[in-house]
């Protein structure tokens, strides 16, 4: 009797050892790598017939001496084919917040700021492309899964993927994965184990003495679920804006494409090339000492947005010393506007005039921009394309080679400023950066500064 069973603890054994390398073979098998999870979420986004949630992207300014917290509430609608709507408040730097909507019926595509902006975008790509940095992203992660029209980044081409672990995020338990996005910020993605679909998406931006964390959190999640017919028919309480065209523009040059036309600006002294006829951006800054005015002027066509703003700064701001802070200055709040990351930057000259050349990587594409200063006033070029800016280099260096100054017989109001209430140089030069990533087919914007009892620091009303 103890020979059988001792012959048979062999054979038990092997038979165990078998049990479980199979089993361990089956639950490799099933274990999803982190390509695969974020492959089966965007079929899932791409897939349904309707989707609506509600979020929050949490902004956390870290910077050397101080820090903020920024919070933008959302809510997104979307119907197939092509019915969407995305809002969200903004709350800087208005206290009670604005709201921003941005919507498609299927045919057209609209936009509406509270209280005063109501407009037609060219289409709905274009249209979401200008609300991306706008929302903090919001308008962009979630609709460019579900509608591939809407192009840009999309969260399926992180790189260097790794799946962190499993972690219950607000009640679901998610698959937490890391990954890099082109710039080379990390992403990380908290996805529903349940239902494959986005939680979270926190993302770290490094700048040069500061760094931004942000959290774009979605909740109240439903899918395939009926969504009224009138979500994308929104009525603003006032009438759509018609466009306002700009200076005049010249017939296109004899040598150049007929897509591409000179525009010239008298009272800004310059004359360039533009994809269409620009709309003109007018951005005035009201201090206790006078007004500064920046004139911006637009051109939106097949992706790509051509911006070009001049603003006259104050004579004590013309000074060698502060010559480095306004142009490093003009680099840090574009890059804080786009939410982007500094791909290259060059000091560069142009007629004799000091400068900056930079490249910037943003969420949904890239951007180049060009900074001059000629005697008082501040010249600002910037050329973007939401698919890349590699794709339309040749029309990047056409625009910004054909930048030229002219001359004007008028004479330039300088504005003066005591020395005891010297208003800080990023207050009256780049409000701009706003202007310039709030872009839209047609647009005047007016905002108004005033300096506070006994303080030199400007506060936008």
């Amino acid at each position: 009797m103890l020979r059988r069973q001792s012959g048979l603890f062999p054979l038990l054994c092997l038979l165990l050892s078998l049990l479980c390398f199979s089993s361990s073979a089956v639950c490799q098998k099933g274990k999803l790598s982190p390509r695969r999870i974020l492959n089966r979420m965007a079929e899932n986004y791409a897939t349904c017939s309707s989707y609506q949630d509600t979020g929050v992207v949490e902004t956390t300014h870290h910077e050397a001496f101080s820090g903020r917290i920024q919070k933008m509430p959302f809510k997104i609608y979307f119907k197939r084919p092509n019915l969407l709507r995305v809002e969200w408040v903004d709350y800087f730097p208005w206290e009670d917040g604005r709201t921003k909507i941005i919507w498609s019926n299927g045919k057209e595509t609209f936009n509406y700021w509270e209280p005063d902006r109501y407009e037609k975008d060219e289409s709905l790509s274009l249209g979401i492309a200008s609300a991306t940095g706008i929302s903090s992203g919001a308008a962009h992660t979630i609709p460019s899964l579900l509608l591939e029209e809407i192009g840009g980044f999309l969260l399926t081409e992180l790189s260097d993927l790794s799946l962190v672990g499993e972690e219950v995020f607000e009640n679901e338990l998610c698959y937490r994965i890391s990954g890099k996005h082109p710039s080379g910020d990390v992403y990380e993605l908290w996805i529903g184990k349940r239902d494959f679909l986005l939680r979270k998406e926190k993302t770290q931006t490094n700048y040069t003495d500061y760094y931004t964390i942000e959290e774009q959190i979605h909740r109240n999640i439903k899918i395939n679920g009926p969504i009224p017919a009138e979500t994308f028919n929104f009525k603003p309480p006032i009438a759509l804006t018609q466009r306002k065209e700009s200076e005049e523009e010249a017939p296109p040059l004899a040598d150049e494409k007929p897509a591409w036309s000179e525009f010239h600006s008298e009272e800004g002294r310059f004359k360039l090339l533009m994809p269409t006829k620009p709309t003109t951006q007018t951005l005035t800054l009201e201090t206790a000492q006078g007004q500064v005015v920046h004139h911006g002027f637009t051109a939106a066509k097949d992706g790509i947005i051509c911006i070009i703003d001049y603003a006259d700064l104050p004579k004590p701001m013309i000074d060698p010393t502060t010559m480095k802070l306004i142009f490093d200055q003009a680099r840090d709040e574009l890059l804080k506007g786009m939410e982007g990351k500094l791909a290259s930057e060059t000091t560069i000259s142009f007629e004799g005039h000091p400068g900056r050349e930079i490249r910037i990587a943003f969420r949904g594409g890239e951007a180049r921009a060009k900074f001059f200063l000629v005697n008082e006033r501040f010249y600002q070029l910037a050329f973007m394309n939401i698919e890349g800016l590699g794709k339309s280099s040749v029309d990047a260096d056409k625009f910004f080679n054909s930048f030229k100054l002219v001359a004007n017989p008028k004479q330039v109001a300088f504005l003066s400023l005591s020395e005891r209430t010297r208003i800080p140089v990023p207050f009256i030069l780049f409000a701009v950066p706003a202007l310039i990533m709030q872009w839209s087919p047609a647009r005047r914007v007016i905002l108004y500064f005033k300096i506070a009892p006994q303080s030199s620091r400007a506060r936008l009303l």
